[in-house]
C-alpha cells in the first residue's frame, strides 16, 4: 500500500451519527457531495461493529480523500495521498472539519505506525496522542499548557482564530514545500517528552 496521510479526530463529548458524518462531508465536498455514495459497512471489530465510509474526488485539486466515521469510538478518520499537494490539502480539510466539530486530533504518515511498532505495543500506540501533526483544542491547551505547545520542537505552529493550535514537526518535505506529516520516531518522542505526554 502506498504511503498515505492519516488524520484522526477524537470526538469526545459529541456524537458522530450518520447525519453528523454527512454534515462534515457536505462542508468538505460542497456541491460535489453525493449522499448516495455514503455507505455503512460492517467491521470485524467488536468495539466498532460498523462504520461510515465516503470517498471524495476533488477534481479541481486532482486528489481523492477517504473518510471513515466510527460512531461507537467517536472518531473521524481521513486518508489523503502523501504526494504533491496532499499534505497541504489535508491541513485545509482539517481546518474545515475543525470548524464544525471543534475537536482535536492527530496525524501522521501511515508508515509511522509501523515504525512505532518497533518500539511499543499496538495497545500503547493506540493510546498515543502526540504524533507528527497535532490539533489542540482549548481544553487540550489547558492540559498541556499554551506556552509549552507554542515552544514545542516543531517547525510549524499555527494558532487558529478561536485559539486552537496546530503543530507540525516539519513544515515541508520532498512532496510539499508547504506542509508535512513526516517525522521520525525520535522526533515524535522528543515532542511527547516536551509535552509530558509519555
Amino acid at each position: 500500500m502506498p504511503n498515505s496521510i492519516e488524520f484522526i479526530f477524537n470526538i469526545k463529548e459529541k456524537k458522530l451519527g450518520l447525519e453528523d458524518f454527512k454534515k462534515v462531508l457536505k462542508k468538505v465536498a460542497g456541491k460535489d457531495f453525493n449522499e448516495k455514495n455514503v455507505s455503512i459497512k460492517k467491521s470485524g471489530n467488536p468495539n466498532d461493529p460498523s462504520y461510515y465510509n465516503y470517498h471524495h474526488s476533488d477534481k479541481r485539486e486532482e486528489i481523492g480523500v477517504n473518510f471513515y466515521g466510527y460512531e461507537k469510538s467517536k472518531k473521524l478518520v481521513i486518508f489523503v495521498p502523501n504526494w504533491k499537494n496532499g499534505p497541504s490539502y489535508c491541513i485545509n480539510i482539517i481546518k474545515l472539519i475543525y470548524s464544525i466539530l471543534k475537536c482535536g486530533g492527530y496525524g501522521h504518515e501511515t508508515f509511522a505506525f509501523d515504525e512505532e511498532s518497533n518500539h511499543r505495543t499496538v495497545e500503547e500506540i493506540k493510546k498515543t496522542r502526540i504524533w507528527a501533526v497535532n490539533l489542540f483544542t482549548s481544553e487540550e491547551i489547558k492540559k498541556y499548557g499554551r506556552e509549552k505547545i507554542l515552544s514545542a520542537p516543531c517547525e510549524k505552529i499555527e494558532e487558529l482564530e478561536d485559539g486552537a493550535i496546530i503543530t507540525m514537526i516539519h513544515k515541508n518535505n520532498f512532496y510539499s514545500a508547504e506542509d508535512s506529516f513526516y517525522s521520525t520516531f525520535e522526533e515524535r518522542e522528543k515532542l511527547r517528552k516536551h509535552l509530558n505526554d509519555k
